[in-house]
Parts: C-alpha cells; sequence; structure tokens
C-alpha cells in the first residue's frame, strides 16, 4: 500500500469513528456506533474465512468492491429499491453533505419515495482501498441531479463508503458526501 491509501484508509476509519460517535447521540445509536466499530476493527484484523488464511487475490477482491459500487450506483440511476436494500447493512448510517445523520430507514424512504429521480449521475476519481479481505473504502467523486419532493437537486460531493464483507457477501455500512466547493 502507498502513503496516499494508507492516509485515505485511515482517515476514512476516522470519520467512521467521529460518524459512528454521533450517531451515538441518537436513539439506539450507541448500539449502531458499537456494531459499526466492532466490525471494522475485527474486519481489519482477520481473514476471510473463504481464504484460510493464504494469501488473497487483491485484484479479485478490488474487482468484488467496484463490482457492488457499481451495482450500487446503478441501483440509484434506475431507482432499484430491492438492490439498495440487499446492498446495505442493517446499520447503515449516510452522513449528506449539509451535515446531517440518517439511518437506514431514512435513506431507504427517499429512494421508495415516488417523488425520488435521480436524472444524472457520474461517479469519477475512483479509489478502492482494501482494508483487509473483508473490509474496504470506497472514495470517489459524484456529479449529478435529480429532484425529490418537487425540489430540484444537483450533487458536487466527494463521497466515501465503508463496505464490509459477510458471509461472502459486499454491503455498504458507512456512507459520507461532503460537498465540493465549485
Amino acid at each position: 500500500m502507498n502513503k496516499l491509501t494508507i492516509a485515505a484508509a485511515c482517515m476514512t476509519l476516522g470519520l467512521v469513528l467521529l460518524a459512528t460517535q454521533m450517531v451515538g447521540e441518537t436513539p439506539n445509536g450507541d448500539i449502531i456506533a458499537r456494531k459499526i466499530k466492532s466490525e471494522v476493527a475485527s474486519s481489519a484484523v482477520t481473514s476471510h474465512p473463504v481464504s484460510g488464511g493464504a494469501p488473497v487475490d487483491k485484484a479479485a477482491l478490488r474487482e468484488e468492491v467496484d463490482q457492488l459500487r457499481k451495482a450500487w450506483n446503478a441501483a440509484w440511476l434506475e431507482n432499484d429499491s430491492a438492490t439498495v436494500d440487499r446492498l446495505m447493512a442493517p446499520e447503515y448510517v449516510y452522513i449528506g453533505p449539509n451535515g446531517q445523520v440518517s439511518g437506514r430507514s431514512v435513506i431507504m424512504g427517499v429512494i421508495l419515495s415516488p417523488s425520488y429521480k435521480l436524472h444524472h449521475a457520474e461517479w469519477t476519481e475512483v479509489q478502492i482501498n482494501l482494508l483487509s479481505d473483508s473490509a474496504a473504502v470506497i472514495i470517489d467523486h459524484l456529479q449529478g441531479s435529480g429532484t425529490l419532493n418537487g425540489n430540484t437537486f444537483t450533487d458536487n460531493n466527494r463521497c466515501s463508503r465503508v463496505c464490509l464483507r459477510r458471509n461472502g457477501a459486499w454491503q455498504i455500512v458507512f456512507e459520507q458526501a461532503s460537498a465540493v466547493k465549485s
């Protein structure tokens, strides 16, 4: 791993810990915070059971995470709530560009809303940082537009997602979007 990758992984893990502290201030947030911290910490030090401790093909692992990223992005573009539901971990937490912390039910409410439509989105500057064979961080730049509840919005965000593999399937546990100043 190069220094930039290590710095990005450490920074994202710090964001996860900060976010889970913020979530801990909400009802039932302390349980969510403990679960996320525990999952990230344990996945960073253990190997995936399928590997049996053998070396893992990092390129194949990175491709798995990239497929998760592509499926997630396509699901949002296509209003595919079933795929979002499957790829979103039970303890999912989202921090929006305005700093608002939202849980899984709020974000599922967005994609299930008949008034939600993402008209255009492009994800560039994609980085996939493997923390272990069951934990990864995706960082990218999202530019797009859409509508929700009759309001038009424009996205220009630097995004990060913490992804964990459990029982052979990758899910997104944490996501943050930070506004990029024009």
